[in-house]
């Protein structure tokens, strides 16, 4: 019963995209699993992409040639991503 409510739980409170792939598992533990791994793989990603934000903001310059306002622009496209 404890496994079943959980599941319930789970199923309220996930994404649509998240519960479509917890939405056929069989068990409590299937679920952990399969959130487990959508989550990890998320950290991941978002891991690399701040990676890669991080150099390109170290590496901006403003050109000699660009005015305050133009560079600012900049800054704010890819610090919004």
């Amino acid at each position: 019963m404890k496994d079943k409510t959980t599941l319930y739980v789970l199923y309220r409170v996930v994404n649509e995209s998240n519960f479509d792939k917890i939405a056929n598992a069989k068990s409590l533990k299937e679920t952990w699993v399969i959130l487990k791994k959508t989550y990890k793989r998320n950290n991941r990603v978002k891991q690399v992409r701040l990676q890669t934000l991080r150099v390109e903001l170290e590496n901006m310059r403003m050109k000699e040639t660009e005015g305050v306002s133009k560079y600012v622009s900049c800054v704010l496209v890819l610090s919004l991503g």
